[in-house]
Protein backbone atom coordinates (compact mmCIF):
# COMPACT_ATOMS: atom_id res chain seq x y z
CA UNK A 1 0.00 0.00 0.00
CA UNK A 2 2.75 2.53 0.81
CA UNK A 3 4.69 1.63 -2.44
CA UNK A 4 1.11 2.25 -4.22
CA UNK A 5 0.82 5.81 -2.49
CA UNK A 6 4.25 6.47 -3.24
CA UNK A 7 3.30 5.84 -7.11
CA UNK A 8 0.09 8.27 -6.91
CA UNK A 9 2.06 10.45 -5.55
CA UNK A 10 4.38 10.57 -8.90
CA UNK A 11 1.12 10.73 -11.00
CA UNK A 12 -0.02 14.00 -9.65
CA UNK A 13 3.41 16.18 -10.77
CA UNK A 14 4.46 13.91 -13.92
CA UNK A 15 7.56 15.66 -15.30
CA UNK A 16 9.56 12.85 -17.34
CA UNK A 17 7.77 9.93 -18.98
CA UNK A 18 9.45 7.24 -21.12
CA UNK A 19 7.38 5.99 -24.38
CA UNK A 20 8.43 2.59 -24.94
CA UNK A 21 6.75 1.10 -29.08
CA UNK A 22 6.81 -1.91 -30.56
CA UNK A 23 8.40 -1.96 -34.45
CA UNK A 24 5.53 -3.39 -36.85
CA UNK A 25 6.40 -6.60 -38.65
CA UNK A 26 6.42 -3.70 -42.00
CA UNK A 27 8.59 -1.61 -40.32
CA UNK A 28 11.38 -4.17 -39.68
CA UNK A 29 10.99 -6.54 -42.38
CA UNK A 30 9.81 -3.98 -45.26
CA UNK A 31 11.49 -0.49 -43.88
CA UNK A 32 14.63 -1.60 -42.50
CA UNK A 33 15.34 -3.92 -44.40
CA UNK A 34 14.66 -2.41 -47.74
CA UNK A 35 12.36 -5.59 -49.34
CA UNK A 36 11.56 -5.24 -52.60
CA UNK A 37 9.53 -8.43 -52.72
CA UNK A 38 7.23 -7.87 -49.63
CA UNK A 39 6.70 -4.01 -51.12
CA UNK A 40 5.79 -5.26 -54.21
CA UNK A 41 3.04 -8.15 -52.93
CA UNK A 42 1.99 -5.05 -50.56
CA UNK A 43 1.20 -3.06 -53.80
CA UNK A 44 -0.46 -6.07 -55.34
CA UNK A 45 -2.97 -6.34 -52.49
CA UNK A 46 -1.62 -9.43 -51.46
CA UNK A 47 -3.96 -10.97 -48.65
CA UNK A 48 -1.34 -12.44 -46.84
CA UNK A 49 0.60 -8.72 -46.83
CA UNK A 50 -1.77 -6.48 -46.63
CA UNK A 51 -2.72 -6.66 -43.19
CA UNK A 52 0.84 -5.77 -42.58
CA UNK A 53 0.72 -2.21 -44.06
CA UNK A 54 -2.62 -1.47 -42.21
CA UNK A 55 -0.99 -2.23 -38.80
CA UNK A 56 1.82 -0.24 -39.66
CA UNK A 57 0.02 2.66 -40.48
CA UNK A 58 -2.33 1.77 -37.11
CA UNK A 59 0.89 1.85 -34.42
CA UNK A 60 2.39 5.09 -36.08
CA UNK A 61 -1.05 6.49 -35.52
CA UNK A 62 -0.75 5.72 -32.06
CA UNK A 63 2.61 7.03 -31.06
CA UNK A 64 1.83 10.24 -33.02
CA UNK A 65 -1.46 10.21 -30.83
CA UNK A 66 0.62 9.81 -27.61
CA UNK A 67 3.52 12.12 -28.37
CA UNK A 68 0.98 15.22 -29.06
CA UNK A 69 -0.54 14.69 -26.02
CA UNK A 70 2.45 14.80 -23.91
CA UNK A 71 3.86 17.52 -26.00
CA UNK A 72 0.39 19.38 -25.30
CA UNK A 73 0.67 19.24 -21.58
CA UNK A 74 4.32 20.50 -21.65
CA UNK A 75 5.87 16.89 -21.08
CA UNK A 76 9.44 15.97 -21.21
CA UNK A 77 9.42 12.61 -22.68
CA UNK A 78 11.56 10.33 -24.23
CA UNK A 79 10.95 7.42 -27.06
CA UNK A 80 12.42 3.97 -27.58
CA UNK A 81 11.75 0.70 -29.44
CA UNK A 82 11.32 -2.11 -27.23
CA UNK A 83 13.83 -4.03 -28.87
CA UNK A 84 16.75 -1.07 -27.80
CA UNK A 85 15.19 -1.14 -24.26
CA UNK A 86 17.77 -1.54 -21.31
CA UNK A 87 17.41 -0.33 -18.06
CA UNK A 88 14.56 1.71 -16.61
CA UNK A 89 15.54 4.42 -14.44
CA UNK A 90 14.38 8.20 -12.83
CA UNK A 91 10.88 8.34 -15.01
CA UNK A 92 7.48 9.49 -13.24
CA UNK A 93 5.32 7.20 -16.05
CA UNK A 94 6.58 5.07 -18.22
CA UNK A 95 3.81 4.50 -21.21
CA UNK A 96 4.30 1.04 -23.64
CA UNK A 97 2.70 1.32 -26.95
CA UNK A 98 1.17 -2.20 -28.57
CA UNK A 99 -0.03 -4.92 -27.02
CA UNK A 100 1.12 -7.10 -24.09
CA UNK A 101 4.24 -8.24 -25.37
CA UNK A 102 5.39 -4.77 -25.38
CA UNK A 103 3.94 -4.60 -21.72
CA UNK A 104 5.88 -7.64 -20.54
CA UNK A 105 9.30 -6.92 -22.34
CA UNK A 106 9.09 -3.34 -20.80
CA UNK A 107 7.83 -4.66 -17.47
CA UNK A 108 10.99 -6.75 -17.09
CA UNK A 109 13.74 -3.99 -16.84
CA UNK A 110 11.25 -2.32 -14.32
CA UNK A 111 11.75 -2.56 -10.76
CA UNK A 112 9.51 -0.04 -9.14
CA UNK A 113 7.81 2.33 -11.85
CA UNK A 114 4.07 3.25 -12.69
CA UNK A 115 3.62 1.26 -16.33
CA UNK A 116 0.71 2.25 -18.07
CA UNK A 117 -0.10 0.08 -21.12
CA UNK A 118 -1.90 1.67 -24.46
CA UNK A 119 -3.35 -1.13 -26.95
CA UNK A 120 -3.01 0.69 -30.33
CA UNK A 121 -4.80 -1.83 -32.55
CA UNK A 122 -7.64 -3.29 -30.19
CA UNK A 123 -9.08 -4.92 -33.33
CA UNK A 124 -6.23 -6.85 -33.70
CA UNK A 125 -4.39 -7.45 -30.15
CA UNK A 126 -5.81 -8.70 -27.14
CA UNK A 127 -3.97 -5.99 -24.73
CA UNK A 128 -4.96 -7.92 -21.39
CA UNK A 129 -2.85 -5.97 -19.73
CA UNK A 130 -3.32 -3.05 -21.47
CA UNK A 131 -5.72 -0.51 -19.61
CA UNK A 132 -6.01 1.97 -22.08
CA UNK A 133 -7.57 1.69 -25.72
CA UNK A 134 -5.17 3.91 -28.21
CA UNK A 135 -9.19 6.05 -28.61
CA UNK A 136 -9.46 6.53 -25.30
CA UNK A 137 -6.05 7.56 -24.23
CA UNK A 138 -6.97 11.43 -24.19
CA UNK A 139 -9.73 11.05 -21.71
CA UNK A 140 -7.39 8.07 -19.44
CA UNK A 141 -4.82 10.91 -19.33
CA UNK A 142 -6.45 13.73 -18.05
CA UNK A 143 -7.78 11.49 -15.51
CA UNK A 144 -4.17 9.99 -14.53
CA UNK A 145 -2.82 13.76 -13.94
CA UNK A 146 -6.41 14.72 -12.39
CA UNK A 147 -5.47 11.63 -9.65
CA UNK A 148 -8.78 9.62 -10.98
CA UNK A 149 -6.90 6.71 -12.23
CA UNK A 150 -6.67 3.70 -9.90
CA UNK A 151 -3.62 2.08 -9.65
CA UNK A 152 -3.10 -1.75 -9.16
CA UNK A 153 -0.20 -3.58 -8.16
CA UNK A 154 0.56 -6.85 -9.81
CA UNK A 155 2.66 -10.35 -8.55
CA UNK A 156 5.62 -10.72 -10.34
CA UNK A 157 7.85 -14.33 -10.51
CA UNK A 158 11.83 -14.08 -9.07
CA UNK A 159 14.03 -16.97 -9.43
CA UNK A 160 17.44 -18.09 -8.59
CA UNK A 161 19.35 -19.50 -11.00
CA UNK A 162 22.22 -21.67 -8.85
CA UNK A 163 21.94 -19.44 -5.67
CA UNK A 164 21.80 -16.10 -7.92
CA UNK A 165 18.63 -13.85 -8.59
CA UNK A 166 17.79 -13.70 -11.84
CA UNK A 167 17.82 -9.67 -12.62
CA UNK A 168 14.57 -10.11 -14.41
CA UNK A 169 11.46 -10.83 -12.77
CA UNK A 170 8.02 -12.39 -15.16
CA UNK A 171 4.96 -10.31 -15.13
CA UNK A 172 2.58 -13.28 -17.02
CA UNK A 173 4.71 -16.64 -16.23
CA UNK A 174 7.73 -18.69 -16.90
CA UNK A 175 8.10 -22.08 -18.78
CA UNK A 176 10.61 -24.93 -17.56
CA UNK A 177 11.61 -26.93 -20.36
CA UNK A 178 13.23 -28.68 -22.98
CA UNK A 179 14.95 -26.63 -25.33
CA UNK A 180 13.65 -29.29 -28.01
CA UNK A 181 9.82 -29.12 -28.21
CA UNK A 182 9.52 -32.63 -29.36
CA UNK A 183 11.67 -33.84 -26.23
CA UNK A 184 11.30 -35.25 -22.81
CA UNK A 185 11.39 -32.47 -20.07
CA UNK A 186 13.29 -34.24 -17.14
CA UNK A 187 13.61 -32.48 -13.86
CA UNK A 188 13.31 -33.08 -10.15
CA UNK A 189 10.71 -30.85 -8.45
CA UNK A 190 10.65 -30.15 -4.41
CA UNK A 191 7.50 -28.59 -2.77
CA UNK A 192 5.95 -28.41 0.54
CA UNK A 193 8.34 -31.35 1.96
CA UNK A 194 7.77 -33.32 -1.40
CA UNK A 195 9.91 -34.67 -3.77
CA UNK A 196 9.36 -36.05 -6.90
CA UNK A 197 11.45 -37.00 -9.96
CA UNK A 198 8.94 -35.68 -13.26
CA UNK A 199 9.01 -36.58 -17.04
CA UNK A 200 6.68 -34.45 -18.88
CA UNK A 201 6.67 -31.55 -21.48
CA UNK A 202 7.74 -28.78 -18.74
CA UNK A 203 6.39 -26.98 -16.15
CA UNK A 204 4.07 -23.62 -16.44
CA UNK A 205 4.39 -21.24 -13.08
CA UNK A 206 2.35 -18.28 -13.46
CA UNK A 207 0.95 -15.32 -11.51
CA UNK A 208 -2.30 -14.26 -11.12
CA UNK A 209 -2.21 -11.92 -14.58
CA UNK A 210 -0.97 -14.31 -16.22
CA UNK A 211 -3.98 -17.30 -15.45
CA UNK A 212 -5.60 -16.05 -18.52
CA UNK A 213 -2.89 -17.16 -20.61
CA UNK A 214 -1.06 -19.97 -21.39
CA UNK A 215 -1.15 -21.90 -17.82
CA UNK A 216 -4.88 -21.67 -17.86
CA UNK A 217 -4.66 -23.27 -22.01
CA UNK A 218 -2.67 -26.30 -20.30
CA UNK A 219 -5.46 -26.95 -18.02
CA UNK A 220 -4.73 -24.26 -14.77
CA UNK A 221 -7.54 -21.62 -13.47
CA UNK A 222 -8.45 -18.50 -14.08
CA UNK A 223 -7.15 -16.40 -10.11
CA UNK A 224 -8.49 -12.87 -9.02
CA UNK A 225 -6.10 -9.97 -10.55
CA UNK A 226 -5.70 -9.30 -6.65
CA UNK A 227 -4.47 -13.21 -5.93
CA UNK A 228 -0.53 -12.83 -4.79
CA UNK A 229 -0.10 -16.84 -5.22
CA UNK A 230 1.52 -18.31 -7.41
CA UNK A 231 -0.12 -20.98 -10.00
CA UNK A 232 2.10 -24.03 -11.40
CA UNK A 233 0.69 -26.49 -13.62
CA UNK A 234 2.83 -29.93 -15.15
CA UNK A 235 2.41 -29.68 -18.95
CA UNK A 236 1.42 -33.28 -19.52
CA UNK A 237 3.38 -35.35 -17.29
CA UNK A 238 4.42 -38.80 -18.24
CA UNK A 239 3.84 -41.24 -15.74
CA UNK A 240 3.64 -44.42 -17.36
CA UNK A 241 3.93 -47.47 -14.73
CA UNK A 242 5.99 -45.36 -11.89
CA UNK A 243 3.10 -43.79 -9.21
CA UNK A 244 1.05 -41.40 -9.54
CA UNK A 245 2.44 -37.70 -9.59
CA UNK A 246 1.64 -35.43 -6.58
CA UNK A 247 3.19 -32.77 -7.64
CA UNK A 248 1.01 -31.86 -11.02
CA UNK A 249 -0.93 -28.72 -10.18
CA UNK A 250 -0.79 -26.64 -7.15
CA UNK A 251 -0.57 -23.16 -5.64
CA UNK A 252 2.42 -21.48 -4.10
CA UNK A 253 1.96 -18.85 -1.20
CA UNK A 254 3.43 -15.19 -0.96
CA UNK A 255 6.98 -15.83 0.61
CA UNK A 256 7.09 -19.50 -0.32
CA UNK A 257 9.67 -21.45 -3.04
CA UNK A 258 9.85 -24.20 -5.39
CA UNK A 259 12.68 -25.18 -6.48
CA UNK A 260 13.46 -27.05 -9.68
CA UNK A 261 16.49 -29.39 -10.48
CA UNK A 262 17.55 -29.52 -13.80
CA UNK A 263 18.06 -33.10 -15.43
CA UNK A 264 18.33 -32.08 -19.01
CA UNK A 265 21.17 -31.87 -20.96
CA UNK A 266 20.18 -28.63 -23.04
CA UNK A 267 17.24 -27.48 -21.04
CA UNK A 268 15.46 -23.43 -21.22
CA UNK A 269 13.89 -21.39 -19.07
CA UNK A 270 11.65 -18.86 -20.72
CA UNK A 271 10.56 -16.07 -19.15
CA UNK A 272 7.26 -13.64 -20.17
Amino acid sequence: MQLKNQMTDKLSNISKVLVVYKKSVYQKYVLDENNESITKRIKENNVSTKKLYETHRKNLSSINKVEKKLEKHGIKYRITARSSLKSINNYDLVITIGGDGTFLRTAQHIKDAVLIGVNSHPKVSVGALCSIPIDDFDKKFDAILAGKYKLKEITRIQMKINGDVFHREAVNDILFTNTSPAATSRYVIVYKGTKEEHKSSGIWISTASGSTAAIMAAGGKKMPTTDKRLQFITREPYQGIFHPYKLINDYIQPGKTMKIMNKMVKARLYVD
